[in-house]
C-alpha cells in the first residue's frame, strides 16, 4: 500500500512548498476525524466531545450526565472502537486513491 501522506509531502517538497504539505495532511486528517465524530450516535459523540474537546475527566462527565462512571468509560471505549473503524476505512480509501 502506498502512503498518501508521505507521497503528498514528497511531491510538495519537490515543488519547494514542503511546509504546506504538512498543513494539508493535518487539515485533511482533522476533517476526517471531525466528520467521524459528527457521525457518532449522540450518546458517544457527547462523551467524546466532553472528554477530548472540553478536557473533562470521566468522573466529571459522569456527574454532569448523571450516569455511572463505568457507563461513561464504556461509551468512550465504544466510541473509540467506532472511530477507529471509520478512520481505518477512510485511510484505506485514501491509500487506494
Amino acid at each position: 500500500m502506498r502512503d498518501i501522506a508521505s507521497e503528498t509531502k514528497a511531491n510538495l517538497a519537490e515543488a519547494g512548498i514542503a511546509g504546506i504539505a504538512d498543513k494539508l495532511v493535518r487539515d485533511e486528517l482533522k476533517h476526517a476525524v471531525l466528520g467521524a465524530v459528527a457521525g457518532l450516535p449522540d450518546k458517544y459523540r457527547v462523551v467524546i466531545t466532553m472528554r477530548y474537546v472540553e478536557g473533562l475527566s470521566c468522573a466529571r462527565i459522569a456527574r454532569l450526565l448523571g450516569e455511572p462512571a463505568g457507563t461513561v468509560r464504556s461509551r468512550l471505549s465504544r466510541a473509540h472502537a467506532r472511530l477507529k473503524k471509520k478512520l481505518s476505512r477512510w485511510l484505506l480509501y485514501h491509500q487506494e486513491h
